[in-house]
């Protein structure tokens, strides 16, 4: 008898039960929250806004030796 033959324990199917469960609930909220955004316009101002400042943040950084936000949204994309 190999160990796939063996039943299950209870706490085991339960605990693979929960994670399916706790998978759909993070899928639920993100769709959730996506959509929240996209109904609302000034949101998404205000996220370009913080991508924005942080993409100028990183390039004004003198330690920061990660180039390559330099290059986003060109032909070196592809």
């Amino acid at each position: 008898m190999t160990n796939s033959d063996r039943p299950k324990p209870g706490w085991i199917s339960a605990a693979q039960r929960l994670r399916k469960v706790r998978g759909a609930c993070l899928i639920f909220l993100d769709r959730w929250a996506v959509a929240q955004l996209l109904s609302d316009a000034p949101a998404l101002d205000r996220v370009a806004y913080d991508l924005e400042s942080r993409a100028e943040a990183e390039i004004a950084d003198p330690k920061n030796k990660n180039w390559s936000v330099l290059y986003r949204g060109s032909v070196l994309d592809d």
